[in-house]
């Protein structure tokens, strides 16, 4: 929940009139489960996707923020998407994190 929260307001103060949607959460969680869906189903719902990787040893905290300023460039280029939601998983020595934005 915590981190779900620090992403959420760190990509609501790049965009303010994105709103986070519970649904986008469990489709980025999905997507988490099976990463092919991130290049096939993902871009045939239009939907933006940001990907996020950083070392399981680095501070989760810290994590999401780097991911958000890997994303910082990539934010702004999301047309008119309204909404979003992120998923996250702590996997394989990394901290993986996927939102969508649609």
């Amino acid at each position: 929940e915590k981190i779900k929260n620090k992403l959420s307001s760190l990509i609501t103060a790049e965009l303010p009139r994105l709103k986070y949607k519970c649904y986008n959460e469990l489709i980025a969680a999905l997507v988490l489960d099976d990463p092919d869906l991130r290049y096939e189903w993902i871009q045939k719902q239009n939907m933006f996707p940001l990907i996020g990787d950083s070392p399981e040893k680095m501070d989760v905290m810290d994590a999401v923020n780097a991911a958000m300023k890997a994303w910082k460039e990539y934010i702004h280029r999301v047309g008119k998407k309204t909404e979003f939601g992120c998923g996250y998983a702590k996997r394989d020595g990394f901290h993986r994190f996927f939102c969508i934005l649609k």
